[in-house]
């Protein structure tokens, strides 16, 4: 299954693709990875998945997706502030991370760091910044 997995994380990177466009962006600014393809292929593969260390691996790699689209639209968002609104929204997204890292680590230490920690951590992760990302795209700045 380690093999499924390494595959995984190669098509992972080789699916990330820029949305198609019939014309060049006119600037960087309208670039945008668009991770929709490889978050589904992860999500298959760790269902399918019946192998604990898989499932860890697997689950980390899909947080790390998430957060990588999170950081993309908290970046993108704080483009168009400036002055106050942007030292608030700076702040409001460490405390966030701050609470986000507290949960995982509950949740890891509840299986007192065995085997299905990685796994428990990693879905705190993922719900917590796909909650974050759904905030951010319903908000106008």
């Amino acid at each position: 299954m380690k093999s499924i997995a390494s595959l995984a994380v190669i098509l992972l990177f080789s699916s990330c693709h820029t949305k198609p466009s019939s014309s060049l962006p006119s600037s960087l600014s309208d670039w945008s990875p668009d991770l929709s393809e490889p978050i589904s292929l992860v999500e298959e593969l760790l269902q399918k998945s019946d192998a604990q260390q898989d499932m860890n691996y697997l689950s980390t790699s899909l947080a790390s997706i998430y957060d990588a689209q999170l950081w993309s639209i908290f970046h993108s968002r704080l483009e168009k502030l400036e002055g106050e609104a942007r030292s608030q929204f700076l702040e409001q997204q460490r405390q966030w991370l701050k609470m986000r890292e507290k949960a995982m680590t509950e949740a890891y230490e509840d299986y007192d760091g065995g085997s299905g920690a990685p796994l428990a951590a990693a879905d705190t992760s993922i719900e917590m910044t796909k909650k974050r990302i759904a905030e951010f795209v319903g908000e106008t700045p």
